[in-house]
């Protein structure tokens, strides 16, 4: 679950500057991690929604070693899908 993120604008230029490594910072919360953790992502893709722009589908893909320096290189692969709202900063993780 993602119970902290970027802003709208954080968002699209990590999205817009991905060529450049342009990360996004995002905090996690999950039953394996006794604390939330914040991890970097690279953002491949962005969709709406809804018609409201608060509210998008979103690819992020994490650098593998911050993926083990968190604790959960066996639960999350490098590349998720979530729905991500800008208006409230969380969002769930959909692991394939």
């Amino acid at each position: 679950m993602i119970v902290g993120g970027c802003s709208r604008e954080e968002l699209f230029d990590a999205a817009r500057l991905i060529a450049e490594a342009r990360n996004a910072r995002f905090v996690l919360k999950c039953i394996e991690l006794p604390k939330e953790k914040t991890i970097h992502a690279q953002i491949p893709m962005v969709r709406s929604k809804d018609v409201t722009g608060d509210l998008w589908e979103i690819e992020l893909f994490f650098q593998w070693t911050d993926v083990q320096k968190i604790g959960l290189k066996d639960i999350l692969p490098d590349t998720v899908i979530a729905e991500y709202s800008t208006k409230t900063r969380k969002g769930t993780i959909v692991i394939p």
